[in-house]
């Protein structure tokens, strides 16, 4: 065990879903109880929810399916970003 134990978490989701960045939870769909999980955690925090399956708790590890997804998701960020920085865009 690596990580610190579920139970002594305490994310500060009120803030973290207020704050003007965009969040991705990401799961593997292999278990009912972390789905629930990351399915409320996602809606606190109006996160993009995607479930990518192979690995267990390293989702990471999965590679090319993780990446894309990682990948995909920064760069439509990027994308809105420099739509939002382009000359003689009214706010």
């Amino acid at each position: 065990m690596r990580e610190r134990p579920p139970w002594e978490a305490d994310p500060p989701l009120q803030k973290l879903g207020a704050a003007p960045f965009p969040k991705l939870v990401v799961s593997d769909g292999h278990s009912p109880v972390f789905e629930a999980v990351c399915d409320a955690i996602a809606s606190r925090l109006r996160a993009r929810r995607v479930v990518i399956r192979g690995r267990g708790h390293t989702i990471p590890a999965v590679g090319a399916a993780y990446n894309e997804c990682l990948h995909s998701f920064l760069s439509e960020r990027e994308m809105q970003l420099d739509l939002r920085r382009r000359p003689g865009r009214t706010r």
